[in-house]
């Protein structure tokens, strides 16, 4: 059968269905979705290599960004309370979705980081139990992404929520999130594999952003000058890092924004070596491979440090 000319050239001007715009706010979230998009589209990542999320004024390009999204991830205001006005503003047209507000999301809070932090022994409790009840405590520690059980709980929900707004494609978000939790399963493996020989092993850290990555591999630091809310840290803290490494511990976690007069202060004249991490990945290019990435990365590092 012949179609007119007029047909074809209606279909030929025809534009398909496009797909969702979809932002995420952090370099991490925006690899896991860029993960369960590929091959049908890809997200915008709002804050680059520079911002947290903490303390921001959106950019016009970012605002413009927030407005036009069908979809928006992101971790919630714990970890980005500067993104909660402008999403309920900006955002007022798309579906917002914060990941650690999620039913599945192991959170632990900063007396459990405080508990991991004492004792070396105490393992993640079953990811099921721990997240009916992860409400009940104190504040709350919002680096979730760095435990890949909370990854890999999210990635069906992500698809799902792809799929709501584009139907057409579901089956390969679907297709797409369980290959990456696949992937994702063998990742952790190996990393549990690789530091098991470091369990116990002693070690200071900057800050306590990294409790949930601790946890799930049986890392465990003796002190750690700031707590999960990055306070500064008083002369008491210094000296507890200062003793542990007198005492031989010879591993210093920091991060980018651990400035170089205190990490020069708790070094010199000890054994400490300094070992920087970025709990975000900021310097992994963003894309779906920068999760796997950064995992690996942090790993690498904490049995650089350690061994």
């Amino acid at each position: 059968m012949r179609l007119a000319p007029s047909l074809l050239a209606l279909l030929a001007t025809t534009p398909a269905l496009a797909e969702p715009k979809v932002l995420a706010d952090l370099p991490p979230v925006h690899s896991l979705v860029a993960q369960v998009m590929e091959g049908v589209g890809a997200p915008t990542l709002l804050l680059d290599r520079a911002t947290s999320g903490h303390d921001l004024s959106l950019r016009p390009s970012q605002a413009g960004a927030a407005q036009d999204a069908d979809l928006i991830f992101w971790i919630g205001p714990a970890m980005s309370p500067g993104l909660a006005k402008p999403f309920e503003t900006l955002g007022e047209n798309a579906r917002i979705i914060a990941l650690m507000e999620q039913p599945e999301t192991l959170v632990i809070d900063s007396a459990e980081a405080e508990a991991h932090h004492h004792d070396g022994e105490e393992e993640h409790a079953d990811h099921d139990d721990h997240a009916e009840d992860h409400h009940d405590h104190g504040p709350e520690d919002p680096h979730v992404w760095l435990d890949p059980a909370n990854a890999q709980a999210w990635l069906p929900l992500i698809a799902a929520a792809l799929a709501e707004k584009d139907p057409a494609n579901a089956e390969a978000y679907s297709a797409n999130a369980t290959r990456a939790a696949e992937g994702l399963a063998t990742r952790t493996a190996e990393i549990t594999a690789t530091l098991a020989a470091f369990e116990g092993r002693e070690y200071l850290a900057t800050h306590r952003a990294f409790a949930y990555f601790e946890s799930r591999f049986h890392l465990a630091p003796a002190h750690a000058l700031t707590g999960i809310d990055a306070t500064a840290a008083g002369p008491r803290a210094m000296e507890e890092v200062r003793h542990a490494a007198e005492e031989g511990v010879t591993c210093l976690i920091t991060e980018p924004e651990t400035s170089a007069a205190t990490v020069a202060t708790l070094t010199e004249g000890t054994g400490l070596t300094a070992h920087p991490l970025d709990p975000l990945g900021r310097d992994i290019a963003p894309g779906p491979d920068q999760y796997g990435k950064l995992l690996q990365a942090i790993a690498e590092t904490y049995a650089a440090c350690l061994k």
